[in-house]
């Protein structure tokens, strides 16, 4: 099938045009609309009549299309509200809003279950736009089974799905992070396209939607962000027929770094089993000697460490950069440190660190590392599994978590 489905739009087409001030025929239909995509409260206004209320709302609408703000349901209007869109909100409370919560863990499993016939390869375009993602953030996404609990599940599903019904021109709907979910409060988030108004595509085909395209777009909102009104964006609510957007614009980098703040680049050190700054690899000092091993040297991947993370569960916050040998280390313990480069570590204060969050007692997940350890001598970080005794800038090995009491960190790691 290579043509849209009928029935998709009509719920707005047929309403009549008007100004502020006048009834007009069918403009319910273009409350609920209003209502339903953010721009709108529920009640306070007078059903079927273009009072001051809905005006404000049609011209909070145009803006956000870059329509004239007329507060006029025109010809303009009604053509962009008949395309075809996700079924998520552009409004929150009246405001736009650039993201919501994040997860708090940064490797997710997903699983699809039910296709679509309207085209092969649907699943094989979805698992691209995770790796779209994924080369955008710190975060990994493991496929399992659909009863291997999972994050995410993914399928085409008919137009009035129980969960969000998607009749009326939607395309498609996912929901939110479970901390700011407005879907369902339950594991597994939903990744739902209609299968009953819309045809599917692979690649740009008349009539029809591309299905990575949609996936992309959906996908954002399961990694907490809202709508976008900038033009091109993947995040932008609205797609045409046949239109094929499947890079992510700085628009949608910069909101979901917003989720999940990272500084790549740290590097492990194989004679001290360190982590350091690698970008700073020369002006570093090693416990073992000299600076630490640069990266073509030991082999070292490459280590994502959370920047500037809010508060989150699970994660351990305020662990600081030293300037003086580019290391980490535990910023609260900073007067009990011992640095390599001499004395104690440089206290952010001084240094200008930000503020790092590790995993802390996580376990192993597909994209992390665990069996990273805190040494209460030095109050460093490093990688117990390798050397038996590590070198410690407090002298003698680091301790070990029997003797230290440390927990299990595990940090985001790439290959290269």
């Amino acid at each position: 099938m290579t043509s849209a489905r009928s029935g998709s739009t009509n719920f707005i087409q047929s309403v009549d045009l008007g100004k502020p001030g006048e009834h007009i025929e069918g403009l319910e239909r273009v409350q609920v609309y209003l209502n339903r995509y953010g721009y709108l409260a529920e009640g306070g206004y007078q059903p079927g009549t273009l009072d001051a209320v809905t005006s404000s709302s049609l011209q909070k609408y145009q803006r956000f299309f870059d329509l004239p703000d007329t507060g006029a349901f025109d010809e303009t209007t009604k053509e962009q509200m008949t395309q075809s869109r996700c079924l998520m909100p552009d409004l929150w409370q009246g405001v736009a809003f650039a993201r919501t919560c994040a997860w708090d863990r940064w490797s997710l499993s997903y699983t699809m279950d039910t296709g679509t016939e309207d085209c092969f390869g649907e699943f094989l375009a979805v698992r691209n736009a995770l790796a779209t993602w994924a080369a955008a953030t710190p975060l990994t996404f493991t496929e399992v089974g659909v009863d291997q609990t999972p994050d995410i599940r993914i399928g085409w599903r008919p137009a009035n799905d129980p969960d969000h019904s998607m009749v009326g021109g939607v395309l498609a709907h996912a929901d939110f992070p479970p901390n700011c979910s407005i879907v369902t409060t339950t594991l597994p988030k939903p990744v739902h396209f209609d299968d009953t108004e819309h045809t599917w595509s692979i690649g740009a085909v008349a009539g029809a939607f591309d299905v990575e395209t949609v996936a992309l777009h959906e996908l954002g909102h399961i990694l907490g962000l809202g709508h976008s009104s900038v033009s091109g964006a993947v995040m932008q609510p609205t797609i045409a027929p046949g239109a094929v957007k499947r890079s992510l614009t700085d628009d949608d980098i910069t909101g979901v770094t917003g989720n999940y703040p990272t500084q790549s680049d740290w590097r492990w050190c194989n004679k001290c089993q360190g982590l350091f700054f690698g970008p700073q690899a020369a002006a570093s000092r090693c416990p073992a000697g000299s600076t630490h091993t640069p990266p073509a040297q030991s082999g070292s991947g490459r280590y994502l460490l959370a920047h500037g993370l809010p508060a989150t569960t699970g994660w351990q916050s305020d662990w600081r950069w030293c300037n003086k040998c580019q290391g980490l280390f535990f910023g609260p313990q900073a007067a009990a440190s011992r640095c390599p480069a001499g004395s104690t570590h440089t206290p952010p204060a001084q240094s200008g660190s930000g503020n790092y969050s590790l995993m802390h007692n996580a376990g192993t997940a597909p994209g992390q590392q665990s069996n990273w350890r805190w040494c209460n001598k030095c109050h460093g970080l490093y990688f117990e599994d390798n050397v038996a005794s590590p070198p410690c800038a407090a002298g003698g090995a680091h301790a070990r978590p029997s003797q230290s009491g440390s927990g299990n960190y595990s940090l985001v790691h790439r290959a290269s």
